[in-house]
C-alpha cells in the first residue's frame, strides 16, 4: 500500500510539469497566518519570573468543484483507492479506506486530520488539527479541506503546515498575484492546477519587559485568499 501512496505522489508532482488540465467549476481557498506571544509564568521557592515567546498560529480553508468529460460513479472506487492531496505545502495522503465507514459504492467519505500533542501531565494526546471530505456527485468530485496550522503550546503540538501563507510572514502591504498550485488524485483520477491569491501583510512590536529591562517583540499576520473558476494553467 506505501508503495501505491508514494507513486501517487510522485505522479502528481510530475503532472504540475507536464501541464496537465484540470477542469473545476469553482475552487476557493484562504488562509490566515499570525504570530503569537506565549506567556510561561514560573516558581520556585520564593522566586517567580516570566518567559515569553513566540510561535505561529493559522488556519485555511480549501473548496473545488472537479469536473470531468465522463462523470466518476461512487462504484468506481473502492477501500484501496489512493487519495492524494496537495494544496501548496500541504499535502494529505491515505486512501478512501481511512474513513471506517466508507466501503466501495458510497458517495462520500471524510477524515479527520489529527497530530500528537501532551497534555499538562504529559500524557500522549491526539490533537484534533481539522478535517478532509470527498463526495462524489453527478458532476464530478468535491473536494473540501480545513486545517489549523502552526504550533499549539497547550499541547505542545506541531498542527498542519501552511500551505503558502506562512512564505510571507514579515511582508507588510498588499500581497497581489500569489500563485497556489493545486494537485489532487483519487484512485486513478488526477487534477491539477494553479489558483491565484491576493491579500495583506502587518506586523507590530509589542514590548514586555524581563527582570526590569524591556524586550521587543515582533508579531506578525499573513491572510491570503482566492477563488476561480478557471484553475487551467
Amino acid at each position: 500500500m506505501s508503495c501505491l501512496l508514494s507513486l501517487a505522489r510522485a505522479l502528481m508532482v510530475l503532472s504540475i510539469f507536464l501541464g496537465l488540465p484540470v477542469l473545476a467549476d469553482t475552487a476557493t481557498f484562504s488562509e490566515k497566518y499570525a504570530d503569537k506571544l506565549f506567556t510561561e509564568r514560573y516558581k520556585e521557592g520564593p522566586d517567580t519570573w516570566t518567559e515569553y515567546w513566540t510561535y505561529p498560529t493559522g488556519s485555511f480553508s480549501f473548496s473545488g468543484n472537479f469536473f470531468i468529460a465522463e462523470s466518476p460513479a461512487a462504484v468506481d472506487f473502492n477501500e484501496d483507492s489512493a487519495v492524494a492531496i496537495q494544496i501548496g505545502s500541504w499535502f494529505y495522503e491515505g486512501t478512501l479506506g481511512d474513513d471506517d465507514k466508507y466501503v466501495a459504492g458510497k458517495s462520500s467519505a471524510s477524515f479527520a486530520l489529527v497530530t500528537e500533542g501532551w497534555d499538562k501531565n504529559d500524557n500522549e494526546k491526539l490533537v484534533k488539527v481539522g478535517k478532509v471530505s470527498i463526495k462524489f456527485t453527478k458532476k464530478g468530485i468535491k473536494i473540501t479541506v480545513s486545517a489549523k496550522t502552526g504550533g499549539d503550546p497547550k499541547y505542545d503540538a506541531e498542527l498542519a503546515e501552511s500551505p503558502i501563507a506562512s512564505e510571507f510572514q514579515g511582508e507588510i502591504g498588499l500581497l497581489n498575484a500569489v500563485d497556489l498550485p493545486i494537485m489532487i488524485m483519487i484512485g486513478e483520477r488526477e487534477f491539477q492546477g494553479m489558483l491565484v491569491l491576493n491579500g495583506k501583510g502587518s506586523c507590530k512590536i509589542v514590548t514586555k519587559k524581563i527582570d526590569g529591562f524591556p524586550e521587543e517583540y515582533e508579531l506578525c499576520t499573513v491572510t491570503l485568499k482566492g477563488k476561480s473558476t478557471n484553475l487551467d494553467e
